[in-house]
């Protein structure tokens, strides 16, 4: 099979993009009908996208949908938003995009290119709503690839149509029930913990920056994004400590008093159930791939 993860490098502007899908894989994608729409996979690819990096405005001759996993970016092109993981962004055929990761933050992304049969219009909602049901999934993807498990090969249509069917169902849901006023708190709120990360938060003082009640924000993180606000507070930490990891040399006890951990060894665990990998480890195998 051949190789998926990519490095992004700046793309021309209005190019239109178009990249080669091994046919086994459209075949058995294809076989998979999803609420009575075919899917017919036109891209595939797990990009790596650098610090400050864009991808140019740019359109595809089909559907593309990324899945923003770890990082924080912004979008060049409407809805205008930051990005965090989560977020997920579904373009039409031929509409111009384009998105960049912030300074300080490269950015992990799945990409998806397909058309459907018969064609699927969508209205786009006012803002990209997030899924942890979706990065889930991507994980369980990306997760069957690399280590290529028996029946591996399998499962990969098979997540891969999940995926699709989530994010289509999702997106037009978000679209004809409207999420504008609960995402304007939720970008506010993830504003907020970026700017404080390496602070003591408790959710009576989040939920006094937004002037609701802690019960309304408990209830708003858990429509919109399916969990608690302090697990997306971690979460953030512990992106932004692989940053740290990847772009310095301080050492395991400042990269944790820096994002907010009290305690070193509490900080190593958390990451370990994050990334799967302790954070020494995670900081040597970065520094193996850079020469590689």
């Amino acid at each position: 099979m051949t190789q998926t993860t990519t490095r992004v490098v700046k793309l021309p502007i209005w190019c239109l993009a178009s990249e080669p899908v091994e046919s086994w894989l459209v075949t058995a994608v294809a076989a998979l009908p999803v609420g009575g729409i075919r899917l017919h996979l036109r891209d595939f690819k797990h990009i790596t996208l650098d610090a400050g990096w864009s991808s140019g405005i740019h359109r595809h001759q089909y559907h593309e949908i990324d899945i923003l996993l770890t990082g924080h970016g912004e979008t060049a092109t409407v809805p205008v938003q930051r990005l965090g993981p989560g977020n997920y962004l579904l373009h039409g055929t031929g509409v111009p995009h384009a998105w960049r990761a912030l300074p300080g933050f490269s950015c992990d992304v799945l990409s998806i290119g397909f058309t459907a049969d018969p064609a699927i219009h969508l209205t786009l909602p006012a803002r990209w709503p997030l899924s942890s049901e979706l990065v889930a999934e991507a994980r369980l993807l990306l997760n069957d690839m690399q280590q290529q498990l028996p029946g591996w090969c399998d499962r990969l249509p098979l997540r891969i149509g999940a995926i699709l069917s989530t994010g289509i169902g999702l997106l037009t849901d978000a679209s004809r029930t409207g999420h504008a006023h609960g995402s304007d708190r939720l970008e506010a709120l993830d504003r907020y913990l970026h700017d404080h990360l390496h602070e003591l938060l408790t959710l009576d003082q989040l939920a006094e920056h937004l002037c609701i009640s802690r019960r309304t924000l408990t209830r708003l993180l858990r429509e919109q994004t399916g969990s608690t606000v302090m697990d997306r507070l971690r979460t953030f930490r512990l992106v932004h400590a692989a940053e740290l990891l990847r772009q310095t040399n301080l050492s395991l006890a400042e990269i944790a008093e820096r994002t907010g951990f009290a305690q070193s060894a509490y900080f190593t665990r958390c990451f370990c159930r994050h990334f799967n990998c302790p954070p020494a480890r995670y900081r040597r195998q970065l520094r193996i791939n850079a020469v590689l």
